[in-house]
């Protein structure tokens, strides 16, 4: 669904131009100064981090090693941006590990494979080696990988290393298995910053072999239309025993599966992004996550999950682990935006919103589900204490759903201190508003209070416990909740929708054209309407939710 987008000729301002313009930091003074002073090439990558983007600049000592395949040549010495080498392979042979080099891409160039397996160190947290770009197009180069992986680690740890601004794509994603970015072998501090991958089987694997990874970063990246035909599980990213994983103000968009050819099907396994439970400290906020074959994510290892905007996936949001006698994770879930939930296929019916299992001392707060209106089999929030060790210590609050077609949902009696309070549950479609599979009458480890319900379904029907409805009031009496209230709730503008937020931006008007956009998200061509925290912001905004610390 992606293919390839047309070059723009647009020229940006040189470099030292901006740099002059932009010196407003001491560090970027220090690395304006050096260049002016000539210890710099005026090639450097020199990040603007007030932009959001992760500063960087050379080190004294630091090797500049440049390659274009369309100006270089393997003759050329490499070591200026007017005298590139032609091929990755030859300018990979000029690094030197353990030491904070530079491998400059020149924007705008084609290679016919990836980078192969990568062995090369930075030499501390502060003087990494980077792998970036130079020249004036705006354009990332782009490597078309037909018959292997685009980066691979997987015969040697490396540690501190940046790989920014770089397309990869894959040309046969028939193979049982083709990996865009694959780590096994142990890493430590790398950043995937800028990158657009799409197309394989496994956009991203971050898999521990041998040791876990630790501080693994992807920020500002656009990982779409993975798939595969053959018979295994395409994801756009997979994470496991990764202690410090942090996935920040990313795309993800249409990973698992593509509807336009034959076989590379819909499937319960196949996801945007999949995060195992052997994994530790994960940060995923401020990325729009969309059109999942199954799951827009699947944290069962928990974590911070915040200001995300999800986007027509089967199953938006998991959290929590599956395993019986395994412990509970812990999870803050706060300000994501959920809109609208599809079926993953016509046999397997979906459209849910967002699940908890497995959960202890965890909060889940102003969140939003809105606007359900693709999926058969809808379900809004939803928590399930059968799986692994129940539900604990929960602390559900001043989340809304709108809208969305079913009842917030607790299943199982395995519940121990989850409260539900200051809430909004407010239904349009004649569905009831609350349905436990708990007998009628108190539940153990439950409390409910300060909410505010209201259903267009008979008041009789509003609530729905083992199988029985009654009203809001009786309920209220068999969980003794005497402060929430029947009402409906004013919003400033509850019925705005996907397409209303990207016609107001400067789309035309549609979930395509919002999603067309941010697939074009880079560096050289940054919109800040089109992150995930932005765009989430302006629909709590539109439910009145304030977020006290965004």
């Amino acid at each position: 669904m992606s293919g390839q987008t047309p070059r723009r000729a647009a020229q940006r301002p040189s470099r030292l131009s901006s740099l002059r313009r932009r010196a407003a930091s001491p560090a970027r003074s220090m690395a304006l100064a050096a260049l002016l002073a000539g210890s710099c090439d005026a090639s450097d990558v020199i990040q603007d981090p007030s932009a959001g983007w992760t500063p960087m600049q050379p080190a004294a000592d630091t090797r500049r090693v440049h390659v274009s395949s369309s100006t270089g040549s393997d003759a050329n010495d490499g070591l200026t941006a007017r005298s590139p080498k032609a091929s990755i392979r030859a300018a990979l042979e000029l690094l030197r590990d353990g030491h904070p080099d530079w491998l400059l891409i020149k924007r705008g160039d084609e290679f016919p494979d990836g980078l192969g397996d990568w062995v090369h160190s930075g030499r501390s947290a502060a003087e990494p080696m980077v792998v970036t770009t130079f020249g004036a197009d705006g354009e990332r180069p782009i490597f078309h990988c037909r018959s292997g992986d685009g980066l691979t680690v997987h015969k040697k740890p490396v540690h501190d290393v940046a790989f920014v601004g770089l397309h990869l794509v894959a040309q046969s994603p028939d193979r049982d298995q083709s990996y865009g970015v694959s780590l096994l072998a142990p890493c430590t501090r790398v950043l995937i910053e800028d990158c657009k991958i799409e197309r394989f089987c496994v956009n991203l694997r971050f898999q521990g072999q041998g040791g876990p990874h630790r501080d693994l970063k992807l920020r500002r990246s656009v990982i779409i239309d993975a798939f595969t035909v053959a018979d295994c599980h395409a994801q756009g990213a997979y994470v496991e025993e990764v202690w410090g994983c942090l996935i920040e103000e990313c795309v993800f968009d249409h990973n698992g599966w593509q509807a336009d050819v034959p076989g590379a099907k819909a499937t319960k396994f196949r996801h945007n992004i999949y995060i195992q439970g052997n994994t530790a400290d994960v940060v995923i906020r401020g990325n729009v996550i969309a059109r999942g074959g199954s799951h827009g994510l699947q944290a069962r290892s928990g974590g911070d999950i915040r200001n995300n905007l999800f986007l027509g996936n089967a199953i938006n949001l998991l959290v929590g682990l599956d395993v019986q006698n395994s412990g509970a994770v812990t999870a803050t879930v706060i300000g994501n935006v959920i809109l609208d939930g599809r079926n993953i296929s016509d046999s397997e019916p979906r459209g849910w919103a967002a699940q908890f299992q497995c959960l202890a001392l965890g909060e889940i707060a102003y969140n939003v589900a809105a606007h359900q209106t693709s999926g058969t089999q809808p379900a809004s929030y939803a928590f399930d204490s059968t799986r692994g060790a129940g539900i604990h210590h929960v602390d559900f609050h001043h989340n809304v759903a709108y809208a969305w077609g079913a009842p917030l949902t607790l299943t199982g009696d395995r519940f121990d201190g989850l409260v539900l309070r200051d809430n909004q549950l407010q239904e349009f479609k004649g569905a009831a508003l609350f349905c436990s599979t708990h007998a009628v009458g108190a539940i153990a480890g439950f409390s409910s209070r300060d909410n505010r319900f209201y259903s267009t379904a008979p008041e009789n029907a509003w609530m729905l416990q083992s199988h029985q409805l009654m009203s809001v009031a009786d309920w209220k009496t068999a969980v003794a909740d005497s402060t929430s209230v029947t009402a409906q709730a004013t919003y400033p503008a509850p019925k705005r929708t996907i397409a209303d937020y990207d016609r107001s931006t400067g789309g035309s008007g549609s979930l395509e054209s919002f999603l067309a956009r941010a697939r074009q998200q880079s560096q050289s061509n940054w919109n800040t309407h089109l992150v995930g925290s932005n765009a989430a912001a302006q629909f709590r905004a539109n439910f009145g939710v304030v977020v006290p610390h965004p």
